[in-house]
C-alpha cells in the first residue's frame, strides 16, 4: 500500500524515560504513542531486555515483563551509556552505547509505524534536556542508519522544545510572559519566556534559573509531603512575583501525582496553569512541522546558551561606514571569540552598537583609549576582540600590536565590561 510522507514525530529522549509524538495535517494536536493498553502511561523507558531463549530485543511494557520474570538481560539507562561510551556484555556479545541507544530508537519508531499506518516520516525531531555538541553529531549518524538524513531529522534541547510548544498554542495563552516548572530528578528548575512583537522575526527569548538548591528530587521520599508543599508554594510565589505570566506549565515526573495541584490552583490568580508530562514531545512535534513547512522563520529562537543582542563595531572601510559583527543574536554565547585588527585614524575611542533583539532598539557603547599614544601616520594598530563571562555580560578586550619592526607594541591592553 502506498504510503504519504505527511508523519511530523517529536521523540524526547531522556536517559531515564522517553516519549515520541506522531502528528500529521488531518490531525488536530500532536498524539503520544503509548506502548501500554493503559492510554495513559505514554513514558517509555529508555531500556532493552534481551530475551534469554530467543535473542529477541524488547522495549516498554514487554521489556519490563521480561525482567520481572528473570527471562533476559535488562539494559537502561541507554543514554548514559551513549554518551559516556561505555561497553555492555549480554550473553556474551560486547554492545556499545551507541549500539543500544540506536536499537532502541529503531523499535519504538517502529511502534510509531504501527500506530501511524500508510504515513512515513516527513521531519522527525529529537529533544533532550541538553544538547552537547560532541554527542550532537554522532546522534545524527544514528538517525541516519535509521534512514533519518539531515533534511529529515533535527536535533533541539527541551528549552526550543518549550519554545515550540507555546507558539503553537492559542494567542492569548502567550499574549503575556510564559513559565515553566520542571521538576526531574536534577531537582527543581524555572524557566521563562519573553516575546517581541515590534516586526518579524519575533524574538522569543528564554531564561533558566536553577532552584534545585532549594527543591530537590530526594524531597519526594525524604521530606513530609506538607512541608513539600509548603517549600514549593513559597518559592513559586517569590519566582513569580511582579512577573506578568500569561500562562504557568508544570512537568517533569516530580510533579506526578495530586501533591502539587492545591499549590497550583493557587497560582491560578490571573493566568492559565497546565500540568502534564508530554510537553516537550509535543514541542517537538510541533518543531517537526514547523522546520518542514518553513513557518519557524517568523521567529528567532534564543534559549539560554546564545547570545540575545547583536553586538557590531562601527569602522570606517571602503569609503564608508560600516559595522563589523562582533556577536550575533542566535550564537551561543560560550563560543563566542571574535577578533579584528584595525587602525586608528585621529581618534581615542572604538564605538560599538548593541541591538536588543526583543525592543529591535540599538544603543552606543563608547570606549575611551586612555592614555593611548596616537601616531599621525596611521600606524597605530589595535586588536580588538569580543568574549563572554555569562550571557548578559560581554567583554571588550583591546591590545595594542604594533606596526611591523617601525613601531612595536607598547603593550598596553584596554577592557572594558557590557552588561547587556
Amino acid at each position: 500500500m502506498d504510503e504519504t510522507k505527511n508523519l511530523f514525530v517529536g521523540f524526547d529522549l531522556c536517559d531515564d524515560y522517553s516519549q515520541i509524538c506522531g502528528f500529521h495535517t488531518n490531525m488536530p494536536e500532536p498524539e503520544s504513542v503509548c506502548l501500554s493498553p493503559d492510554k495513559s502511561k505514554y513514558l517509555i523507558p529508555t531500556a532493552v531486555c534481551i530475551k534469554e531463549l530467543t535473542g529477541e530485543w524488547l522495549i516498554g511494557e514487554e521489556a519490563l515483563r521480561c525482567r520481572d520474570r528473570e527471562a533476559g538481560i535488562y539494559i537502561n539507562n541507554l543514554l548514559s551509556l551513549f554518551e559516556e561510551n561505555k561497553i555492555v556484555e549480554a550473553y556474551g556479545t560486547a554492545y556499545s552505547g551507541a549500539f543500544l541507544l540506536e536499537k532502541f530508537l529503531r523499535k519504538t519508531l517502529s511502534l510509531l509505524r504501527q500506530r501511524f499506518l500508510n504515513n512515513s516520516i516527513q521531519m522527525l525531531v529529537l529533544t533532550q534536556k541538553t544538547v552537547t555538541q560532541e554527542k550532537e553529531a554522532e546522534l545524527y549518524d544514528l538517525l541516519e542508519h535509521l534512514g533519518l538524513l539531515k533534511d529529515r531529522a533535527a536535533i533541539i534541547s527541551h528549552t526550543m522544545s518549550f519554545m515550540y510548544y507555546t507558539i503553537s498554542q492559542k494567542k492569548e495563552l502567550w499574549g503575556n510572559d510564559v513559565a515553566l516548572f520542571d521538576f526531574d530528578k536534577d531537582g527543581l528548575a524555572f524557566y521563562q519566556l519573553t516575546f517581541g512583537r515590534r516586526k518579524q522575526p519575533y524574538a522569543v527569548i528564554a531564561e533558566h534559573l536553577d532552584l534545585s538548591h532549594e527543591i530537590s528530587y530526594a524531597m519526594l521520599s525524604e521530606k513530609p509531603i506538607e512541608r513539600l508543599k509548603f517549600s514549593f508554594e513559597n518559592l513559586a510565589n517569590e519566582t513569580l512575583y511582579k512577573k506578568i505570566i500569561s500562562s504557568l506549565f508544570v512537568t517533569g515526573r516530580g510533579f506526578e501525582g495530586d501533591w502539587s495541584d492545591d499549590v497550583l490552583r493557587s497560582l491560578c490568580m490571573g493566568r492559565r496553569v497546565f500540568k502534564g508530562q508530554n510537553l516537550y514531545s509535543k514541542g517537538a512535534c510541533y518543531a517537526a512541522k514547523a522546520l518542514a513547512v518553513g513557518t519557524e522563520e517568523e521567529f528567532l529562537f534564543l534559549p539560554e546558551d546564545v547570545c540575545a543582542s547583536n553586538i557590531a563595531l562601527q569602522v570606517y572601510q571602503d569609503s564608508q561606514m560600516r559595522h563589523l559583527t562582533m556577536a550575533s543574536a542566535g550564537e551561543l554565547w560560550k563560543n563566542v571569540s571574535t577578533k579584528y585588527a584595525v587602525i586608528l585614524d585621529q581618534c581615542m575611542n572604538l564605538e560599538f552598537l548593541i541591538t536588543d533583539s526583543l525592543k529591535k532598539e540599538s544603543i552606543r557603547e563608547i570606549l575611551t583609549l586612555d592614555g593611548l599614544r596616537l601616531r599621525d601616520d596611521k600606524t597605530t594598530r589595535l586588536e580588538i576582540s569580543l568574549s563572554f563571562m555569562e550571557r548578559k555580560v560581554a567583554v571588550i578586550k583591546i591590545k595594542d600590536i604594533g606596526f611591523g619592526e617601525f613601531h612595536p607594541t607598547n603593550y598596553r591592553i584596554w577592557e572594558q565590561v557590557i552588561r547587556l
